[in-house]
């Protein structure tokens, strides 16, 4: 694990995670070997060291491992909310899933709506233009055309003044 993070320094976050979950099993895995072993009665044995080309010494590896699972293994605390706490919270829940499931139906109608006049609007048309009506049009944009700004030009503003 180790060599991987000292080979790897520019490691992405989700590399990250993925190696301390993967060090979470292992660690898991060995406790509950080592419960089994217990509850058996088998001696444990010696381990075969292999040979490995860690950068650390094993001393700072453990620290380092114990550093991670501790991360890994925090225990979750809750935040303490009073009963009127809780019932605001229950209420505020409640109308915003209200809210937004009514802005959902709202959207949902406007698209059915809108399709269903095009629908009308296409039967309305002639038998030789229908096709032409449904069909998709894939021509690119003019390339002189303009971007929509919230605010019209500014006469004399240079943008590499401010580079």
């Amino acid at each position: 694990f180790l060599k991987m993070i000292k080979l790897r320094s520019n490691m992405r976050h989700i590399e990250i995670i993925y190696s301390i979950e993967f060090m979470q099993k292992r660690y898991l895995a060995q406790t509950k070997k080592a419960k089994e072993e217990k509850k058996s009665g088998i001696a444990k044995k010696s381990p075969q060291k292999k040979a490995s080309k860690n950068f650390l010494p094993q001393s700072e590896q453990n620290e380092t491992e114990q550093m991670f699972l501790s991360m890994v293994n925090a225990p979750y605390r809750p935040k303490k909310f009073t009963d009127e706490e809780l019932a605001h919270n229950f209420k505020l829940g409640l109308t915003y899933n209200r809210m937004t499931t009514k802005r959902h139906n709202e959207q949902m109608k406007d698209y059915a709506w809108k399709i269903a006049l095009q629908k009308e609007a296409q039967l309305a048309l002639p038998l030789d233009l229908r096709s032409h009506a449904r069909s998709v049009d894939d021509t690119p944009f003019p390339i002189e055309r303009r971007m929509a700004t919230y605010t019209p030009p500014i006469p004399n503003f240079d943008p590499d003044f401010y580079r």
